[in-house]
C-alpha cells in the first residue's frame, strides 16, 4: 500500500541491501524501479548515507528502512535513526519504516521507532502481529501514516483506497487483536526474546570459530547474516549459492544464500529453532567448513 500510494509507473524507491526479496516483488507489481543502498556489515549494518544519496534522482519517491532487520539481525541506535531522519529531510523524501520486528531486540539493545521523532517528513510505520506475537499465519498488519504538517493528504486517501483492494482479516480476529494488545503480559515478550537471543548467541559464538565464516553479531529479529570468506575455502565453493547447495547435500542443513537478499557472498540463518537443533547445526556447519577448508 505504501509503495502504490507513493509511486507511479517508472518511479523508484530506495531499498537497503541486504533486504527481504518481498520488497522487490512489490516493486515489480507496481512497475517501480528498486534501487539498493548499501548497509555496512563492519558497522553493524548501519546505512551508507553517501551511497544512498548517490542513488537519488527526480524519480525517487521514498526511502525504505527495515529495523530491526530481516535478514541481517541489525537494530539501529537512536542516533542512527536520527541521522536517517535528517537525510530524509535533506532529500525531501518520505520514509517507509518496516518495523514488524519492533521490540524483538536483545540484551543491551533499545528499539527506536521513526515515530519517536518530530519531523516534517511524511513517514509510514508498517508493522504487524506475526513476529511480536508469534502468529505469522494470521497475516494481520497495519500502516500508520505520520504527517505532521499535512503535506500528504493525498497519501492518506491513496492508502485507504489501496486497503480496500484485498481481503482484510476477519472481524473476529480484529477483536482478538485488541485483547492481545491489552492483556498479553510483558513476561511473554521477554521470554520469547530471551529464547531468541540464546539461540542467536549459540550460532554466533559457535560459527565464529570456523574457516570461511564471518558472522555478524545479531542485535534483534530472528535472523543472523554470515559473510563468507572465500579465500579460506576451497575453489569448488566460490559463491553463496554453491555453499548453501553443498551444505544441504552434505550435512542436511538449509540456509538461504545472500543472493536472495541482494547481497551475494553471504548467508542468512534463522535463530528461532529449538536450541538442540541449532547446536547440532553449528557442529554440522563446522564440519562442512573444515572439510572444505582451503589447503
Amino acid at each position: 500500500m505504501c509503495f502504490g500510494s507513493l509511486c507511479n509507473n517508472g518511479d523508484n524507491i530506495l531499498l537497503p541491501f541486504p533486504s527481504s526479496p518481498h520488497y522487490t516483488t512489490i516493486c515489480l507489481y507496481y512497475d517501480i524501479e528498486p534501487r539498493f543502498y548499501r548497509c555496512k556489515p563492519e558497522r553493524d549494518w548501519e546505512i551508507d548515507f553517501d551511497h544512498l544519496r548517490s542513488l537519488v534522482d527526480g524519480k525517487t519517491k521514498a526511502i525504505l528502512v527495515n529495523n530491526p532487520s530481516n535478514p541481517s539481525g541489525s537494530n539501529f541506535s537512536r542516533q542512527h535513526i536520527a541521522e536517517l531522519i535528517r537525510v530524509c529531510e535533506e532529500l525531501r523524501l518520505p520514509l517507509i519504516s518496516d518495523e514488524v520486528y519492533a521490540g524483538v531486540v536483545f540484551s543491551g539493545e533499545t528499539f527506536t521507532s521513526v515515530a519517536a521523532f518530530d519531523t516534517p517528513v511524511p513517514h509510514f510505520v508498517v508493522s504487524g502481529l506475526s513476529m511480536r506475537f508469534n502468529v505469522p499465519g494470521y497475516r494481520f498488519g497495519w500502516v500508520i501514516v505520520l504527517d505532521r504538517d499535512g503535506y500528504g493528504a493525498k497519501l492518506h486517501a491513496a492508502v485507504r483506497c489501496l486497503a480496500t483492494r484485498s481481503l482484510m482479516p476477519n472481524s473476529v480476529l480484529q477483536h482478538a487483536v485488541v485483547e492481545a494488545f491489552e492483556d498479553t503480559p510483558q513476561s511473554y515478550f521477554d521470554d520469547c526474546t530471551r529464547s531468541l537471543e540464546e539461540g542467536a548467541m549459540v550460532l554466533y559464538n559457535g560459527l565464529c570459530r570456523y574457516p570461511g565464516l564471518k558472522p555478524v553479531r545479531p542485535r534483534g529479529s530472528i535472523f543472523m547474516f554470515i559473510v563468507l570468506v572465500f579465500e579460506e575455502l576451497e575453489s569448488s565453493i566460490q559463491s553463496d549459492v554453491q555453499f548453501a547447495k553443498k551444505l544441504a547435500e552434505e550435512e542436511n542443513v538449509h540456509v538461504l544464500p545472500g543472493e536472495l537478499f541482494n547481497m551475494p557472498g553471504a548467508l542468512r540463518i534463522t535463530v528461532s529453532r529449538p536450541l538442540p537443533i541449532m547446536q547440532d547445526a553449528v557442529g554440522r556447519i563446522g564440519s562442512f567448513c573444515e572439510r572444505h577448508r582451503r589447503a
